[in-house]
């Protein structure tokens, strides 16, 4: 006997998702998005040169003088300067209160007088030299000489972004955003531009990565740009089973 054919239930096509729809067309950067795009990327290398070389002084500090390196504060210009000629206990206890104090004054190091005060308390309790204090205390001057440059540069390069983001058509609406400051606003334009090539908001956030987390609001939308600045700007697309609803 020969069986009978099963019928067929014919199958709906996945609808696609609505999302498709609304990807931005990928076009070249104008002027002033490319100018803060080197700008972010060229800021963001000086800060890594900055935790680096800090780091490194805080090593040999620590090698040289663990009452010194706990003293210093190493965002301090004062102490960079310091730094800059004075590395060791003996070399700050020959140098005396009165030549070290006017060197600083001679530098337009602020609060002179207590960081003077601070650095010999500290290089007093320490007689003992250590194995390697000359050699460490030369690539702690040059060092500090370089990490001081590298905050010339940073504050040189903060200056030009906010510059920037003051004339650009957006940045005083992005800067009045609670938690975005300029640095944060320069590294968001350079991303989304004048944002003409977004038409919508759905379509900002989907090149965003933007997603609800769990445990907020629906409003909130959690990017890389953090919560505050993305509240109530991304709306979730409903017809995509992947986006907040």
């Amino acid at each position: 006997m020969n069986a009978r054919p099963t019928p067929t239930t014919p199958t709906s096509s996945p609808r696609p998702c609505a999302c498709a729809t609304t990807y931005p067309t990928l076009t070249l950067a104008d002027g002033v998005q490319q100018q803060l795009k080197l700008l972010v990327s060229r800021r963001l290398d000086l800060v890594a040169d900055r935790v680096r070389i800090t780091a490194r002084i805080q090593d040999l500090l620590t090698m040289i003088s663990p009452a010194l390196e706990k003293t210093l504060n190493l965002r301090s210009k004062g102490s960079l300067r310091l730094l800059a000629q004075w590395q060791t206990p003996a070399g700050l206890r020959r140098a005396g209160e009165a030549r070290i104090l006017a060197y600083l004054r001679q530098h337009g190091v602020r609060a002179a007088k207590a960081l003077t005060a601070k650095a010999l308390a500290a290089a007093r309790t320490q007689t003992v030299a250590v194995a390697g204090e000359a050699t460490a205390a030369g690539i702690v001057a040059e060092m500090a000489t370089d990490l001081e440059a590298v905050n010339g540069r940073i504050v040189a390069i903060e200056e030009t972004i906010a510059g920037i983001v003051a004339g650009h058509e957006l940045g005083e609406i992005v800067t009045s955003l609670p938690g975005i400051g300029t640095t944060l606003a320069a590294e968001f334009l350079a991303h989304a531009g004048t944002l003409t090539t977004y038409p919508s908001a759905a379509a900002l956030a989907a090149h965003a990565g933007s997603r609800r987390s769990p445990a907020t609001p629906a409003a909130v939308r959690v990017t890389r740009f953090g919560p505050t600045a993305t509240t109530g700007a991304y709306a979730g697309c409903s017809a995509c089973p992947v986006s907040p609803r």
